[in-house]
């Protein structure tokens, strides 16, 4: 299992359907196992999905714009 953050509306139809060690997505996702802000592991692999239409998120909010699918 893995929880995947995915843009939304991009130039591809991201994959999401496998887990942190099966991920065939052509975005070439980064898969995070520890917190970054807490140093402990997550629950679950966390896979952030790359945006690949050029969009940049000038927000603070790293995940707007982006869709959580947990598989």
């Amino acid at each position: 299992m893995a929880v995947h953050i995915y843009p939304i509306e991009d130039w591809i139809e991201h994959q999401t359907d496998g887990s942190a060690t099966t991920c065939n997505c052509p975005c070439n996702p980064s898969i995070l196992y520890i917190n970054p802000s807490t140093q402990l592991p997550f629950t679950q692999p966390l896979i952030i999905h790359k945006v690949l239409d050029g969009r940049e998120i000038k927000n603070t909010d790293p995940f707007l714009g982006m869709h959580e699918v947990d598989d």
